[in-house]
């Protein structure tokens, strides 16, 4: 019984490694950098940081789920609205 858990764990690590940590290491550096953005609602420039690996994973698949994790302009704790997301081209 334990050479079965063995190798359905080692299925199941593969599987994992080829489906969601490659695709997320190879778009990792795409998003985890600072850009720097114009903020509609403040008008002026940020400096932005996007939840890097969220938008890695999504990416890997299809269109990246891209959300403002840290912003210059943002007070601790206020929301964003994210329109400088939309002259993001990445």
């Amino acid at each position: 019984m334990t050479i079965v858990f063995y190798v359905l764990a080692a299925i199941l690590a593969v599987f994992l490694a080829y489906t969601i940590v490659v695709p997320s290491a190879m778009w990792l550096p795409k998003f985890s950098h600072r850009f720097h953005l114009f903020c509609p609602t403040h008008r002026t420039y940020g400096d932005i940081h996007l939840n890097a690996m969220s938008a890695a994973v999504t990416a890997a698949y299809g269109a990246p789920r891209i959300s403002v994790e840290r912003c210059t302009l943002r007070a601790r704790g206020d929301r964003c609205p994210e329109n400088c997301l939309e002259e993001l081209h990445v």
